[in-house]
């Protein structure tokens, strides 16, 4: 074992070869601020793109790396135009990449483009740097490159200063190793304190090199995990994240279960991933160790921790070290961005910034959360004053951190503890819920917060999708775990008002001083009350009430459990989020039914009715899994200010149309197996989701043609549905139509917002008209039989296009379609694809017995792949000669394409 530190640069070798590139071009490199040039390189670099940084020069001289460029990024500054770089375009090399603009300076945009392109505008000098469009203008490139997209770790990452480098390190001595020794696993270890951007490192480095493995998966925040949620849930989350097979992750019910899974299902898979925050020989023995005994000889593991004996003990091939940025310029760059989102500062305040630059001692985090915090103030005195803190406390971290508190609002302040104690891990929409019941403002307080770099939203895959719905993302908070100790520390310290763990709970229940100020209470369902709590009749400052169901039974009866008992007794009338899954009882306790209440999740509980007449301020309702729920207790009129309901897989819920059809403030409604269901023919018209599941007596949704504001709709199984009207959904962004068997007529006439269309299993669908779908980006059809007709003319935007299984259709064509990049025909009976544009890059024909006249191949000047069998009358002999020279796609790149492109 070596224990390696990071901070010199070894060649990178031969990592990028199988990517294609991203060329950032700029004129003279002294027109455009260097650190916006590093900033542009250290990002796209972060999410595993093959970058480099050329001159004009260097590009018109290197046609073979322009040629292979997937996507250009252009920086115009005040010495080179986009009428400059547009003459360049008219060169072979230039043909087949996206281009990007970035309007560098004081310079007007422009619309005068030869090729569709994307353009932002950077202005120093008149404006600070604009977080928002550039991620947009990220997510854009990152989306342009597809291969590999579905497991990026997408971090909200602002400024990844100094990253590149270290990453560049680390993965040129892995992939060395790699090809060394062939004849074991090989594990890495990343060793550094708290704050010191271990975890950053770690998802840049999995972001560069998870393609070149079978599976891959990056295991975040293990430690934080393994204690709130559990041995069993991370091993879940590791098979399923690894294979996509929820349905093996089921099986795991206790932790030697799981680890004998991981070693069979694991077993010679060459796969790479990574352990974030190990802390504990007890998650190695529950997790490392079974995966290591069974993954494939040519697998990786990386494991990041603060403690080097937790490593040592695993034995790596090499620990690097990461002691934070030792470059100074690197120190004052993150600072200066966070600080002022400029490259500098201004000149009154630069000597002060070199000092807190100093003071932060080269940690990413410090340096990060005193930016954050000293954003927008002007004001020298309010500087030195944040200063002299930081050096009365600066080897304390988390009493550095706690610097970044000043200045926070009070409610503010109550609600960043309310995060650092309950909602971790929760949905975005979840916490804003709940903050705006408790403080009146949820997703302001969120941003605020987001801000100042004390909690991050991130994106995050559910793990329980099928084929389908793998696609979906959440919006998760998360923060920090040195920030969320510093919370904690508050609460423990100064505030006691609030129960994040047993442990905490029976410290501050046992104060009976403290129980009429408690705030927020996370305990499980068998948690013993101390005997001062039990004399409670009331907590009158409770908002927050988490309860983690212990199941326990006794000759098939539920066994009467601690929580449920003394929540029966106690009030708590301010109570604003209930969260309490798989509890026990049939009726909710009187005493936590309170009229405050914003956020109730009794998802899987034993509930039979809802006393909505006592839940007048409820705005977000989770009743899935509830299989003996039967109906709502009252009048769902009752619930004016619901937005967000679920009842999937609630069987027994009786005929529930009037009460659905009665909540008029619906946003997201979702609904699965209700077998009651017939008809829906009034919703709100402030809904923007719904999703309908196997509801297989739905008849009929005439609702559909009056919802202004959906943005996504999904019917699945819904098979005696037989007609669709979309005409009143203008909004309409997402719409899918699974295993509808009887659906006969699908109308459309003006859908301006739709992107996505996905038919699948309609059988007796015979026309499909595309034609008011303007923005509509990604088209698939799947196993639709009786389908003879498809109408896609004139839609601009529309990039990929599937076609499988639909045997009647005999011709498509492609006329007017000057963005489609990839096709996918797998159709007997189609006989003629006229008008392929000249912007197609992919191409799949398989199974087209009858296909004999493809027009338009000769053009195609942009593609870089195809694949062609089983299309007995397309001889490759006929097939142009600059086609016959590309690769061929792999037998699998449809699927590949598939679950990519449409996250």
């Amino acid at each position: 074992m070596e224990v390696v530190k990071v901070d010199m640069l070894i060649e990178l070798s031969s990592l990028q070869d199988s990517k294609k590139t991203l060329i950032i071009c700029h004129s003279h490199r002294f027109h455009v601020h260097e650190a916006y040039l590093d900033h542009l390189h250290e990002t796209f670099c972060f999410y595993g793109l093959d970058v480099h940084l050329l001159s004009i020069e260097k590009v018109l001289s290197d046609s073979d790396r322009a040629r292979n460029a997937k996507v250009i990024l252009f920086i115009s500054s005040n010495t080179s135009s986009i009428q400059d770089f547009e003459k360049m375009l008219t060169g072979p090399a230039f043909r087949s990449a996206e281009i990007i603009y970035i309007i560098y300076g004081p310079q007007e945009i422009n619309n005068s483009t030869s090729k569709p392109c994307f353009q932002i505008q950077v202005n120093f000098e008149k404006s600070e740097f604009n977080r928002a469009e550039f991620k947009a203008m990220v997510n854009k490139v990152v989306e342009m490159f597809n291969i590999g997209v579905e497991k990026t770790n997408q971090a909200d990452i602002d400024f990844p200063v100094g990253l590149g480098q270290r990453v560049d390190v680390m993965k040129s001595r892995i992939l060395t190793e790699m090809q060394r020794s062939d004849t074991s696993l090989q594990c890495f270890g990343i060793w550094g304190m708290g704050g010191a951007g271990k975890t950053t490192i770690a998802k840049s480095i999995y972001n560069g090199m998870h393609m070149h493995f079978e599976k891959s998966y990056f295991c975040l925040n293990t430690s934080a995990n393994f204690a709130e949620k559990g041995v069993v849930d991370v091993q879940r989350k590791i098979i399923c994240g690894l294979l996509g097979k929820h349905d093996r992750g089921t099986e795991i019910n206790d932790e030697e279960t799981g680890k004998a899974l991981l070693e069979c299902e694991l077993k010679g898979i060459n796969a790479l991933i990574v352990f974030d925050d190990v802390d504990s020989d007890k998650q190695l023995n529950a997790l490392y160790r079974p995966i290591c005994s069974s993954l494939g000889r040519n697998s990786v593991i990386i494991m990041s921790s603060r403690d080097r004996r937790v490593l040592e003990s695993v034995q790596p091939k090499y620990i690097f070290q990461i002691k934070g940025l030792n470059n100074r310029e690197h120190s004052e760059r993150l600072f200066y961005w966070h600080a002022f989102l400029k490259a500098e500062p201004p000149a009154h305040l630069s000597e002060v910034s070199r000092r807190i630059i100093d003071a932060c001692q080269g940690l990413p985090l410090s340096l990060k959360v005193m930016g954050a915090h000293l954003h927008g103030y002007n004001d020298e005195s309010y500087w030195d004053e944040s200063l002299r803190r930081l050096r009365q406390n600066v080897t304390d971290i988390v009493n550095v951190l706690k610097i970044s508190l000043n200045g926070l609002e009070a409610n503010e302040m109550e609600a960043f503890l309310d995060i650092c104690c309950f909602l971790i891990g929760e949905e975005e929409e979840t916490a804003c819920s709940v903050l705006e019941g408790c403080y009146g403002l949820g997703r302001t307080y969120l941003e605020a917060l987001k801000n100042r770099c004390l909690i991050t939203i991130a994106e995050h895959r559910s793990l329980d999708y099928d084929f389908y719905e793998r696609r979906k993302r959440s919006r998760v908070i998360e923060v920090h775990d040195q920030i969320r100790d510093m919370g904690r520390r508050i609460i423990r310290e100064e505030r006691r008002d609030r129960a994040w763990d047993e442990e905490t709970a029976e410290d501050i229940l046992k104060d009976e001083m403290a129980l009429p100020k408690i705030r927020g209470l996370s305990i499980s369902s068998d948690f013993s009350f101390p005997k001062e709590a039990t004399k409670c009749k009331s907590l009158p400052q409770l908002k927050i009430l988490v309860v983690k169901q212990v199941d326990r039974c006794v000759e098939g009866i539920w066994e009467t459990f601690r929580a449920k008992k003394f929540l029966e007794k106690v009030r708590c009338e301010e109570l604003r989020w209930l969260k309490w899954r798989r509890a026990p009882f049939r009726d909710v306790p009187l005493g936590i039914c309170s009229k405050s209440l914003r956020v109730l999740d009794l998802a899987e509980s034993a509930i039979k009715r809802l006393p909505t007449v006592s839940l007048t301020n409820l705005q977000s309702l989770d009743m899935s899994n509830c299989y003996f729920l039967k109906g709502f207790g009252s009048s769902t009129e009752k619930l004016k200010h619901l937005r967000y309901l679920n009842l999937n897989d609630s069987h027994n819920l009786k005929c529930p149309t009037k009460e659905i059809e009665g909540l008029r403030s619906l946003e997201l409604l979702t609904v699965r197996n209700c077998k009651s269901l017939r008809t829906l023919s009034s919703l709100a018209t402030t809904l923007r989701t719904l999703h309908l599941s196997e509801c297989e007596s739905l008849e009929s949704l005439e609702a559909s043609s009056s919802l202004p504001h959906l943005r996504d709709l999904t019917l699945r199984g819904c098979d005696k549905i037989k007609a669709l009207y979309c005409k009143g959904c203008q909004s309409l962004e997402r719409l899918q139509l699974i295993r509808c068997y009887e659906l006969e007529s699908l109308e459309m006439p003006s859908l301006p917002n739709l992107r996505h269309l996905n038919l699948d299993g309609c059988h007796k669908l015979k026309e499909v008209d595309c034609g008011g779908c303007q923005s509509l980006q990604h088209l698939e059809l799947f196993w639709c039989h009786r389908l003879e007709s498809l109408e896609m003319h004139s839609l601009p935007n529309l990039r990929h296009v599937t076609l499988h299984g639909c045997d009647k259709l005999k011709e498509l064509d492609c006329g007017g379609l000057p963005s489609l990049q990839t096709i996918y025909v797998k159709c007997q009976s189609l006989k003629r694809i006229s008008f392929l544009p000249r912007s197609l890059q992919r191409l799949g024909l398989k199974g087209c017995d009858n296909l004999r006249f493809v027009d338009g191949l000769d053009t195609l000047t942009n593609l870089r792949g195809v694949r062609i069998e089983r299309c007995p009358s397309i001889a490759e002999e006929s097939l142009p000669e600059h086609i016959k020279r590309l690769p061929r796609l792999p037998t699998n790149w449809f699927w590949k394409y598939y679950s990519i492109d449409l996250e």
